[in-house]
């Protein structure tokens, strides 16, 4: 017998109080956090923490309250612990399996109770249970542990796991006949298993609101190394793209020299034919007019080419406004004009008289279309006349610009890879080209894809979102 100073039905009331209080705590402090395990956990701690009260009030209360409907309450409250534990670790729940696996259980208590009126198997069935409940507890917590590497998980495992414990001592002991078949009864046994109780039902609820707040300190964690990478990630890609437009002007340097060298001959013989005329002092008003338009042309010209170059080599800010793809590819083909560089190069342009626009950075759309023609012209093979195709149409909702040329095509590792960061087939590349462009494609919310046409070249196909109806 133990001394008085510690009574058991007061240690019972005393951890049912607490079995209330702590869940309900927890929930309150897990507002922002809370998720369907999390209200099924606290739900099944009050729920346990009635049955245990009950079991306190034994002497007070029913005997059909005190052991129908307490010992209902502490197996439907573990039950819903298990189901809280299953839902964390992402596995299916049968609610009304459960149910009915508890209803059954408490039936056949009460059979004992009951209709065989016999104590010692009513008490023996309830250990058996009880420690079932609280060893499946236990290993259903230690699986979020290797799950989670959570420490609160394995405070979690210990002591349903030692609950599960003093149960399976308490069984052996009766059995032995070293204790007494009765809950409340005034011995060591008893003091074990309240004490087990208000350990339970503290660490219990504390190692709860631990596992969500290391969850979420996880989590915090994750995105802030997600934004940091994000950070270096956009500061490459804008690296990268830098280094692709200074080597699209190394390409292009050629270019530049044939193009300004029209305007500036042309202006040359302008201001000649206009100092001809001074000289003679005929000053024939409409020659030298013309003359002088004809030489303020010249000069627009030439600066709207050097705009352009400029405009490549240092972008200015985004600006997203409504653009006509016949505009872009032109403005490509004046920037790099490839037949007066490359006679084994030509281009067919074809798209129908009244085309939608779309909404887009024509500058960066500009870079599409120019590593798209410059990936076509490198494929060219010695000796080949390359003739690239442009087709300009819609389909459905979105604008496709669709780029086929006659050249070799793409190898079965090239559609797999290409558009990799780093990946190319040239021997002087950087494969970043591509990459670039699908990111421009992606920024304007549409996409670029690479595949062989039906003649076995390579076709690219940019396709953006309609904006406007009429171009």
């Amino acid at each position: 017998m133990v001394h008085s100073v510690y009574d058991i039905p007061t240690a019972y009331l005393i951890a049912g109080l607490l079995y209330l209080v702590m869940p309900a705590a927890a929930w309150v402090f897990l507002a922002g956090q809370r998720s369907s395990a999390a209200n099924w956990w606290c739900l099944g701690g009050g729920v346990f923490g009635v049955g245990i009260l009950l079991v306190g009030m034994r002497d007070h209360v029913p005997a059909w309250v005190s052991y129908a409907v307490a010992n209902g309450g502490l197996y439907l409250g573990n039950l819903m612990h298990v189901h809280a534990l299953r839902t964390e670790l992402g596995r299916v729940n049968r609610a009304f399996a459960g149910l009915a696996l508890g209803l059954g259980v408490l039936a056949l208590q009460e059979y004992f109770r009951l209709g065989l009126a016999d104590a010692y198997l009513r008490f023996m069935w309830s250990l058996v249970v009880m420690a079932s409940l609280f060893g499946w507890t236990a290993w259903l917590a230690w699986a979020v542990v290797v799950q989670e590497k959570s420490h609160s998980a394995r405070w979690l495992s210990g002591v349903y796991a030692m609950a599960s414990a003093l149960m399976g001592l308490r069984l052996l002991r009766v059995l032995v006949g070293w204790a007494h078949p009765d809950a409340v009864a005034s011995d060591i046994d008893s003091i074990l298993t309240t004490v087990g109780g208000l350990l339970a039902a503290v660490i219990g609820s504390v190692a709860i609101m631990g596992l969500y707040l290391e969850r979420a300190m996880r989590q915090n964690l994750q995105l802030a190394v997600a934004q940091e990478q994000r950070e270096v990630s956009d500061v490459l890609r804008g690296q990268l793209t830098k280094m692709d437009r200074q080597r699209s002007m190394a390409e292009m340097s050629a270019a530049l020299a044939h193009e300004l060298s029209q305007p500036l001959t042309a202006a040359r013989m302008d201001c000649f034919v206009a100092k001809t005329e001074l000289a003679s002092m005929t000053l024939a008003a409409p020659v030298l007019a013309e003359s002088l338009n004809s030489l303020e042309k010249q000069i627009e010209r030439a600066s709207q080419i050097l705009r352009g170059i400029r405009n490549f080599i240092k972008p200015q800010a985004v600006q997203m406004e409504t653009v006509d793809l016949r505009a872009v590819v032109q403005s490509v083909m004046d920037l790099l004009p490839i037949p007066a560089r490359c006679p084994e190069v030509s281009f067919e342009v074809r798209c129908t008289e009244a085309l939608p626009l779309v909404k887009g950075d024509a500058v960066q759309l500009s870079q599409i279309v120019l590593n798209v023609f410059r990936n076509a012209m490198q494929a060219r093979l010695p000796d080949q006349q390359m003739v690239i195709e442009v087709l300009i149409h819609r389909q459905g909702d979105r604008m496709q610009l669709c780029t086929q040329d006659n050249g070799p095509g793409l190898s079965p590792e090239a559609l797999t890879t290409a558009g990799r960061q780093f990946f190319t087939t040239k021997p002087d590349g950087m494969g970043v080209g591509l990459v670039i462009a699908r990111n421009i494609a992606k920024l304007h919310n549409g996409e670029l894809t690479l595949d062989n046409g039906p003649s076995g070249g390579a076709r690219v196909v940019l396709a953006l979102p309609v904006t406007k109806l009429v171009a």
